[in-house]
């Protein structure tokens, strides 16, 4: 553990003493005078994130966040210095999202989440790309999304020639390569490497359809298939077979009626 750092030296009497005309704080002995900053002075600083605080016992107690780790996961090969931290991750895992959206029927597992997730509603987005002007409502989503425009792609896959612009996207890609499935369903017991998936795997046995259609009412349970069904509706497929102009949801389609075709 880093050492904290303590008061710098100053005169201390035994006796009841104005330290400070400014601050007029009166200290009755040596334990009382180190819990406090002289003159309005902030002298309590964390040598990890250098925030500071008025007193030591408040720093010691923050230097825990730094220093109590590590707390592994059991599921997975992550750890983290706080335990905390480890409890927001392995919501994660089990699908638990504590924190709901007083505005729609959305939920979260960890508060900043939500806190972000706000801004939808709000339309606040403080952090403005400079390549296009896309704003974010937090500064590591703008520092992702610029690396769109730069083209960077810092975390590479150790297994294969992969490099991907996010740290997330890496570690969701190892998965393919280790088979690790750390998003269990409880249900069933079926892992899936990605936590979104999960999400949607659940609704299969909740019976759960959050995406409606407003032509029809019919619901699913993924965004896409709801999109991919709106072509029913509309008649405006993305991709038409170049011998008969018949409308597909996809690409592969055409060339299976082009197949289809020419035999």
């Amino acid at each position: 553990m880093a050492v904290v750092p303590t008061i710098s030296t100053i005169n201390i009497q035994t006796q009841p003493v104005n330290l400070s005309e400014q601050c007029r704080i009166y200290f009755m002995d040596m334990k009382a005078h180190q819990l406090y900053a002289m003159d309005g002075q902030t002298l309590f600083t964390c040598n990890y994130c250098k925030k500071t605080f008025p007193n030591q016992e408040l720093l010691q107690d923050h230097m825990k966040f730094h220093t109590d780790g590590p707390h592994a996961c059991d599921l997975c090969d992550k750890t983290f210095t706080r335990k905390d931290k480890l409890a927001a991750h392995l919501m994660m895992h089990s699908g638990e999202k504590p924190h709901p959206c007083a505005q729609c029927p959305k939920s979260f597992a960890r508060k900043d989440k939500l806190s972000a997730h706000m801004f939808t509603h709000t339309g606040e987005h403080p952090f403005t790309c400079e390549h296009c002007g896309k704003g974010f409502a937090w500064k590591d989503k703008l520092i992702k999304h610029v690396r769109v425009h730069t083209g960077e792609k810092p975390y590479a896959c150790s297994y294969c020639s992969k490099a991907f612009a996010q740290n997330d996207k890496l570690v969701t890609h190892l998965r393919i390569h280790t088979g690790e499935r750390p998003f269990v369903c409880k249900h069933c017991g079926k892992g899936f490497a990605r936590n979104d998936k999960l999400t949607t795997h659940i609704r299969l046995h909740t019976g759960e359809r959050p995406f409606v259609c407003p032509t029809c009412g019919k619901g699913f349970i993924q965004k896409d298939k709801l999109t991919t069904h709106m072509f029913t509706h509309t008649g405006n497929y993305p991709f038409t077979c170049a011998h008969c102009n018949k409308g597909h949801e996809f690409k592969e389609l055409d060339k299976v009626e082009m197949f289809k075709e020419a035999n």
